[in-house]
């Protein structure tokens, strides 16, 4: 008796599955990628130290805030105004751990500064570091 002959299939490879995972990795990281750079804010000529310490890691209740040379206010890239940026320290200081990072340009006056320490002190808000170049040696920018 005579076996039937089998036949050879084959095997068919669907791209389609591929194709998906690859558009949503380019998408994510384009995406990724915007949320760096709107993070990174309005360029700022920061001042310089010595002693500067080398940049930590962000923390989640972490508020950076960005002071131009004319004295504007910018947080996450968007212009703000004091009341705000006072309602966002309140706001971070009733959570665990906060921290307020301040960028200010070296031309930045003084007089823009100040209100925003006192910000964080009544909100409670005692981690407050400032953004500066490291002058000489080791470090970054904290």
């Amino acid at each position: 008796m005579r076996t039937p002959a089998r036949r050879r299939t084959t095997l068919r490879f669907s791209m389609t599955p591929l194709i998906d995972v690859t558009f949503l990795l380019v998408t994510f990281f384009l995406a990724a990628s915007q949320l760096v750079k709107i993070d990174a804010g309005e360029r700022v000529d920061l001042p310089s130290a010595t002693l500067a310490a080398a940049a930590e890691a962000a923390t989640p209740n972490r508020v950076t805030v960005t002071v131009a040379a004319d004295g504007t206010l910018r947080v996450a890239g968007q212009v703000r105004d004091r009341v705000f940026v006072a309602a966002l320290f309140a706001d971070a200081g009733s959570k665990p751990d906060p921290e307020v990072r301040l960028r200010c340009d070296r031309a930045a006056p003084f007089s823009e500064v100040e209100p925003l320490l006192v910000a964080c002190a009544e909100a409670g808000v005692r981690d407050v570091k400032f953004a500066v170049l490291q002058r000489e040696g080791g470090g970054g920018d904290r």
